[in-house]
């Protein structure tokens, strides 16, 4: 398998890659790469390239684009996930299997239980490098976003599509209930809310239906904060056909 990184557009330019300094390094001094070897970088557009390298150095690689294709591997629906601030390592976690899975953009956010208030710049910094290392991992053809922290009402405010929030003391609503009479085609997007290691407040929960939240059961037994939001979502994707592969895909990979 070809390595694979994200390059954005301004360094691809007149046919030829300009790699940053720091995929430079790795290029070299990592993974030992030698003029004519060949890797996929994509854009972040979904566009996708194979490139031949013509020059390796620490500080400056430069690759030739011997083709370019526009590639479809980001699900159909837009899986927003909510997850309020946990232990920093818990929260790379979900960062990165929330990537691998196909969710679109992470929001922090702070309730009564979070265990952090505030995360560091270099954090934010280190956080946005593990999404776009997953993205290259997974085959993503975009990297995810990852926004600004916000408080518990703020999140609820700018939730966009459907509003779910799985509660451990959801006695009447699965997960799965919820999508029984809704088809594809009604939403394209939905914004998943996790709650801290505590768990959500009852005036939370209150609050969060208020605003057209939906509380969902994720089964009888309880998850930890940074399973819950990657269960939500596959079961989500799943629900709408996502875990599928095309006929076309199979054949291309064969």
């Amino acid at each position: 398998m070809k390595n694979r990184f994200f390059i954005p557009c301004e360094h691809i330019q007149g046919g030829n890659v300009f790699f940053p300094k720091h995929v430079s390094y790795q290029l070299d001094k990592v993974l030992r790469m030698t003029v004519g070897d060949q890797v996929i970088i994509f854009d972040g557009s979904g566009m996708e390239y194979s490139v031949s390298m013509e020059q390796i150095n620490r500080s400056k690689c430069v690759g030739r684009v011997l083709d370019n294709s526009m590639v479809d591997r980001e699900a159909s629906l837009n899986i927003h996930l909510y997850q309020a601030l946990i232990k920093p390592d818990r929260y790379e976690y979900v960062l990165q299997k929330g990537v691998e899975i196909g969710v679109s953009s992470f929001t922090p956010f702070i309730c009564t239980r979070s265990e952090m208030r505030e995360i560091s710049s270099n954090r934010v910094r280190r956080w946005e490098s593990i999404i776009t290392e997953s993205a290259e991992q997974s085959g993503r053809a975009r990297v995810p976003v990852l926004n600004d922290i916000l408080t518990f009402s703020e999140a609820l405010g700018e939730a966009s599509g459907m509003i779910l929030i799985p509660w451990e003391d959801e006695q009447q609503l699965g997960i799965k209930d919820v999508f029984k009479t809704i088809s594809p085609e009604d939403i394209s997007e939905v914004s998943i809310f996790i709650g801290p290691v505590g768990g959500f407040t009852v005036n939370e929960i209150e609050e969060a239906k208020e605003k057209s939240s939906v509380s969902v059961s994720l089964g009888n037994r309880i998850l930890r904060s940074e399973t819950a939001g990657i269960v939500a979502s596959a079961v989500i994707l799943y629900e709408f056909g996502d875990m599928n592969i095309s006929y076309e895909r199979t054949v291309e990979n064969r």
